[in-house]
């Protein structure tokens, strides 16, 4: 009877376009910190704005940010792989870095949602790499390459631009 009722509010939400943890947010959480950027990536593609967060969540979501710190930079580049190229990425990222999360996931105080947003509206995204597209955001090679430091990146650090002139090249 449980899970039944669960499975009826959760395709109210998914009607409704609202992006909820089942039960407790903390709790959901704690069992696995990477929840915290699934919960934007799924938010970009079932939400039909980037204002609609739950302040429930989002609140769970700044308690617990420091476990995303566990989570190998691998895992963490493959969801932000999917946020970048999703819907409402500016807002999500917006709402990211508001609640702190860029220092944990190695985006430095020179990442530019503005710079990124930009070149998204420029690019066809499905030809285009999301590394690339990433990497518009960055003032310098070395902030890019930072991205994979911490913990194994190998496909972060494969995809790196260089520095040339003081631009990061890059390559689709």
């Amino acid at each position: 009877k449980q899970w039944y009722q669960r499975r009826v509010r959760g395709a109210a939400h998914l009607k409704n376009k609202q992006v909820l943890f089942v039960g407790d947010p903390g709790e959901r959480i704690s069992e696995d910190y990477l929840r915290i950027l699934r919960y934007f990536r799924f938010y970009g593609r079932i939400a039909d704005s980037g204002a609609g967060w739950d302040e429930k969540t989002i609140a769970a979501i700044r308690e617990h940010r420091a476990g995303l710190e566990m989570i190998s930079r691998e895992r963490i580049w493959l969801e932000m792989q999917k946020i970048i190229v999703g819907n409402h990425t500016r807002d999500i990222l917006m709402k990211m870095k508001e609640i702190e999360l860029f220092p944990l996931i190695n985006l430095s105080d020179s990442f530019s949602i503005e710079d990124l947003e930009a070149q998204r509206n420029k690019a066809f995204l499905e030809e285009v790499r999301p590394a690339t597209m990433l990497s518009y955001a960055f003032k310098t090679a070395e902030d890019f390459s930072n991205l994979g430091r911490r913990g194994k990146c190998h496909q972060m650090r494969s995809t790196s631009g260089s520095l040339s002139s003081g631009t990061v090249v890059r390559t689709i």
